[in-house]
């Protein structure tokens, strides 16, 4: 064999031993047990009482898959390696939550197998008990040895547990883990477990016989505790039965596809999900995924006009951030209302809208709209008094090319000036336009996000003079402002006055809104 033969010979057996080689692999991985996501349940809170604390509740569950059997399934309440953080047992003590000085003292947590011995078993926990007040780590590993296939599964993670106790008062014999952690709260410095949001997170296997339900009834309970002179106090508090069933039953799990990606927006401004203008929608949820971060590429002197709208009797806020990471402007309305930013970029990037939960959850939609001044739909513009001179807010769209009214809502980005107990504002129509201005509404926010109205007093024409009789309401009778390019080089403004809420009255911010129509685009 000559060495041309030689080599071709070396290369046909490296591809035979190749291909072999690949196909263990690929056998190996398909035998390979791995854990995927079943359901979640999310209660938060659990349990609330002012001004003791929260107790919050999530828990993940999970199927081991190419388990090696055919007679049985094994379902895991912990960690899961794809993100989810298996039972979450969040502790927030009244001294967090609500300012008071209420301290956890112990939470307990006790999971049992209903009607176990013939269809479903409990195999497998962890932590074990803890002794003393000093471990920083409880260690919860989790394992299983399939029945007649020889593969295992092991599963191991930690949690912090510094001035805590673990109490395992789990019994096989009636398929229960049941776990206490009691918290040294008279005798712990400042800052832990008993006086900060604190988490726990044991973890158990349930095996059943295969495609059988699995039913697990949850019941928790806390105890909060303060001092009162020279004793302690408590409060216990204990939560209904939970159903947490891997198959059926519960809550319904979380399913996303925010702005259309199949699954949840970025959650901070580095992972922002990068959307163009339009309409989206997107969901939101308490304790699990309680923001989305969007973001769209402006350039300098465009303007930027971002609603959201959550579900009814939901309120959900609205932040604009520059491409730096900097708050430009935001809105925050009560329960219900659409919540919507304005602003005129100050640089070129990417620029991001923060959509986050003030309470409730549940779909939103939003809009996203990015244009330059002086193109497009035919606006007055908006005048704020800020004590010195008259700030421009930007344009009000109100443009239909129909004469149809539009209502228009803007959240201010300038706070007004007090003046004698009024707020000052002006509109002034652009130059290319002419608008029909039927009603204008001034809304206060409150620090409780409470909106209330404030009554317009006076509304002066920079022409036909007093005006407020057309502006008080909604109706056919309209009050005409002209832009200069039809009114001999100059725009006609109304120059409008609203009462101010009582000096007591702590305001957060300002909502302008404008009823009326514009035919005409500007050039």
């Amino acid at each position: 064999m000559n060495r041309n033969e030689l080599f071709i010979c070396l290369i046909f057996n490296l591809l035979l031993a190749s291909l072999f080689i690949g196909a263990f692999i690929k056998t190996a991985r398909a035998d390979t047990p791995y854990l995927t996501f079943v359901i979640e349940y999310w209660y938060c809170p659990l349990l609330d009482s002012n001004p003791h604390g929260r107790l919050n509740l999530i828990v993940d569950i999970s199927k081991l898959m190419y388990d090696g059997s055919s007679t049985y399934d094994w379902y895991f309440y912990s960690n899961i390696p794809a993100g989810n953080e298996g039972i979450r047992i969040q502790t927030v003590p009244g001294c967090v939550a609500y300012g008071s000085n209420w301290e956890t003292a112990h939470t307990y947590a006790n999971h049992t197998v209903w009607d176990p011995g013939e269809h479903r078993w409990l195999v497998d926990y962890d932590p074990t008990t803890t002794d003393g007040f000093t471990s920083s780590t409880a260690t919860a590993t989790v394992s299983i040895s399939p029945e007649g296939s020889g593969i295992s599964f092991s599963l191991s993670y930690t949690y912090n547990i510094p001035y805590v106790k673990v109490i395992d008062k789990s019994d096989f014999s009636v398929h229960r883990a049941f776990w206490e952690h009691d918290f040294n709260e008279q005798n712990d410095p400042g800052g832990s477990p008993s006086d900060s949001t604190y988490l726990a997170r044991p973890a158990f296997v349930v095996k059943t016989t295969q495609n059988s339900w699995t039913y697990i009834d949850g019941q928790y309970k806390v105890d909060w505790g303060h001092p009162v002179w020279f004793w302690w106090e408590y409060e216990s508090f204990k939560s209904d039965i939970l159903y947490l069933d891997a198959k059926m039953g519960g809550d319904t799990p979380i399913t996303q596809n925010d702005a259309g990606t199949g699954g949840d927006a970025g959650n901070s401004f580095a992972d922002a999900t990068s959307i163009n203008e339009g309409s989206y929608e997107g969901t939101l949820y308490e304790c699990v995924d309680e923001e989305d971060w969007y973001k769209f590429y402006v350039q300098s002197g465009q303007n930027i006009y971002v609603r959201v709208t959550p579900p009814s009797g939901v309120d959900f806020d609205l932040q604009l951030y520059d491409p730096g990471g900097n708050l430009k402007a935001g809105s925050y309305k009560g329960s219900g209302y659409s919540d919507s930013v304005s602003y005129t970029a100050d640089s070129t990037g990417y620029w991001r809208a923060r959509i986050y939960i003030f309470s409730g959850e549940g779909q939103y939609s939003f809009y996203v709209n990015i244009y330059w001044p002086g193109g497009g739909g035919g606006c007055p513009i908006l005048y704020v008094y800020n004590g010195t001179d008259y700030i421009c807010e930007g344009l009000l769209n109100i443009h239909n090319s129909e004469g149809v009214d539009v209502t228009y809502e803007h959240t201010l980005i300038s706070m007004p000036h007090r003046v004698i107990n009024t707020y000052l504002f002006k509109l002034i129509e652009h130059p290319q336009t002419h608008s029909y201005i039927d009603q204008v509404k001034l809304y206060a926010i409150l620090n409780d996000k409470t909106v209330i109205q404030l009554p317009l007093i006076q509304a002066w024409h920079s022409e036909y003079g007093n005006v407020l009789p057309q502006l008080l309401f909604s109706d056919e009778w309209k009050t005409n402002t002209i832009g200069a390019n039809l009114n001999n080089g100059t725009s006609q403004s109304i120059t409008l006055k609203f009462l101010a809420s009582f000096p007591v009255t702590k305001v957060i911010g300002f909502i302008f809104q404008i009823e009326g129509n514009n035919p005409y685009l500007k050039k």
